[in-house]
């Protein structure tokens, strides 16, 4: 039975591991294809204002009647150089947002314990997060909101600091980690630094905890209660 079962997780954490792949690979070959368009059309718009370029120096020159031909080129050349930059931005911005999103770190103290994080990156924001609260008894606490214009390579470089540090070593699709928040901190810090391409636009250092710290506290008045009213019987009966 237990061999069935490992069999079973086996190919479990399989599937997920090849989606994962194919998930990565669209992401790649999309940001591959914007960054392809805006060479390409970098290349146009270097090759007709080279042509532009001479059409103006040769107009210099040119008798009337030549002239008029080449003023109607200069004109077609004139637009597709703008034409041609306009592809360019657009490629470029398409790539950009492509890369870039959101790295958050959060906890939950009362689903998973101190000193346990999960970092993991979307490009929906705050949204992602909440959606992950109906699938544990207490709400995740964000302590960092990182947004990055290469998200997944900045998500990849804190997996691979804290790869020791993951409390699943079988899934690496399991982006929790057992670390403390200044290795955390300081692992942000360095990569900012390095790359140049964070801000940070969250950060609290210790956990709410909100629901957590009021269902303790909750436990404990009913658990004082119960204390005393079960002091209060013994003296009836003594």
């Amino acid at each position: 039975m237990s061999k069935l079962i490992f069999v079973i997780l086996n190919k479990q954490q399989q599937r997920e591991k090849d989606q994962e792949i194919k998930k990565q690979k669209k992401e790649r070959d999309a940001i591959d294809k914007a960054r392809q368009r805006a060479e390409e059309a970098a290349e146009r718009e270097n090759l007709h204002q080279q042509e532009l370029d001479i059409v103006r120096q040769e107009i210099k020159e040119a008798e009337e009647e030549k002239r008029k031909q080449l003023e109607i080129k200069i004109q077609e050349l004139e637009r597709q150089v703008i034409e041609d930059r306009i592809d360019k931005e657009n490629a470029i911005s398409e790539s950009r947002r492509l890369k870039s999103g959101y790295v958050y770190v959060v906890s939950n103290i009362g689903s998973l314990g101190r000193d346990v994080y999960r970092i993991c990156m979307t490009s929906r924001g705050d949204e992602y997060i909440k959606e992950m609260n109906p699938n544990v008894p207490f709400q995740f606490d964000i302590h960092f909101k990182i947004y990055s214009e290469d998200a997944s390579d900045t998500l990849q470089q804190l997996h691979q600091l804290f790869d020791d540090k993951r409390v699943n070593i079988v899934n690496s699709r399991r982006d929790f980690f057992k670390v403390s928040m200044d290795e955390i901190e300081q692992a942000v810090k360095a990569i900012k630094k390095k790359t140049g391409l964070l801000r940070i636009d969250e950060f609290e250092q210790a956990p709410q905890a909100y629901e957590y710290r009021q269902t303790l506290a909750i436990r404990k008045k009913n658990q004082q209660a119960s204390a005393s009213n079960t002091f209060s019987e013994v003296d009836e009966i003594a």
